[in-house]
This record gives structure tokens, sequence and C-alpha cells, in this order.
């Protein structure tokens, strides 16, 4: 047997060893980092599930699970994992009063290293109960006052009923307007004079799931 076979056998070893030690010391493997939910209209939260695997040859404890807002909660289902053991970190988001794409983090601290923690990432897509578009009307200064519309649109009717719109300054006009198709509606505002520059909000009155709720809507001359 060569010295050049016995030198390459040696660094395959050394290599396999430092593999093998670096495989042991890996810890935690996820099967996923990263959730996407989208919970019905109704729903009061959402939740996700983060699994992991322990892969070292070590028990790995759980030191924290942090979410990155209050309305966020997450935590493990139990702290110790011996090696080979399986788990799961189950997050809950509160939904009442989002809407739209909600973006949460969660930072997981463990003792095989409790400096460089794993980020959990969860983004809940929360439907809109009542669609506003456009949710700001404009007129310039010196072009006719026409009458302009915002488009309302309930996606599920029974859960919203609107009540009456309100305009905060004299500079406005706002009426209510409700369609023949079920849970549509439009707003029709006009300036009382486009001479000058002039802005208002327009406050929407409804019932959300039984609750009341005001919708701002921003007109303006400029």
């Amino acid at each position: 047997m060569n010295r050049y076979f016995l030198l390459r056998r040696g660094c395959l070893v050394v290599l396999l060893g430092f593999f093998v030690d670096h495989l042991s010391a890996a810890g935690l493997a996820w099967l996923t980092t990263s959730v996407a939910v989208q919970p019905i209209a109704t729903a009061a939260t959402a939740v996700a599930e983060y699994r992991f695997r322990n892969t070292s040859d070590q028990t790995v404890t759980i030191l924290s699970v942090a979410p990155s807002c209050s309305c966020t909660t997450a935590k493990a289902d139990k702290a110790a994992y011996a090696p080979g053991e399986a788990g799961v970190i189950r997050a809950e988001l509160a939904l009442g009063g989002r809407e739209g794409r909600q973006e949460k983090s969660i930072a997981v601290r463990t003792d095989d290293a409790p400096n460089d923690p794993q980020r959990l990432r969860l983004t809940v897509d929360i439907p809109e109960l009542l669609g506003i578009h456009p949710k700001q009307l404009f007129w310039g200064v010196g072009e006719p006052g026409v009458e302009k519309e915002i488009e309302l649109l309930a996606p599920t009717p029974e859960l919203v009923v609107i009540g009456d719109v309100q305009c905060a300054e004299p500079t406005f006009t706002a009426r209510l307007e409700t369609l023949a198709t079920k849970g549509r509606y439009r707003v029709k505002i006009k300036p009382i004079s486009t001479a000058k520059i002039a802005q208002a909000t327009i406050r929407l009155s409804a019932m959300v799931e039984g609750q009341p709720r005001v919708f701002v809507l921003y007109v303006a001359v400029r």
C-alpha cells in the first residue's frame, strides 16, 4: 500500500469525521419555516404549525418561543427533544379587527445555539368583510364639482349591515345608495364648491359581525 493511497484514505476519514460531527451538531431540522394561511371571513384566529426533528446526537431543549407581536401566541408541544425525536410549534394569530395581509415572525431559541435563533414566518391573508373602492376621492381646484362614487362590497352580506354616512365638514355632501345586488352599496359624494382647497372625512357607520364599526373615507379638493 503506497503512501499516496494512505494519504488519500486519511483525508477521507478526516472529512467523513467532520461531516458526522457537523451533522450531529445540526440540532433541530425544520420541515418548514414559513407558513401561509388564508382563513375564512368569520374565523377568530389563524393557526399554523411548524414541525421539526432533532437530528443531533444530543437532547435539544427549546429555551424560548417569542412571537414578533402580542397578537400572536406560539408554543412548542414540550421543552426537550431526544435525538431523533420530532416535535411541533403551534402559532395562533388573533384576527379581530384585522384585514388584508399580516406578516409575523417567531424566534425560537434552543440550548445548542442560544445566540442564533431560528426565525419562523407566518403570513395570513385576511379577507375583507367590506371592500371599499376607492377609499379616497379628489377634485382639482376649479374643475367641475361633479358627483363621484365609492363602491362598497360585503362578500358575506349577512355579516355586514351598513348604517349611514356622515360628512365631518360642510364643504361636501354624501349619500348612501343601496344597490339591487345584496351586499353592494354606493356612496355618492359631491363638493359644495371647487373654488378653493378643501378636505373632509366621510364616516361610514356599520354593524360588522354584530359589533358597531366605523369606516373612514377621505375626500379633498386640491
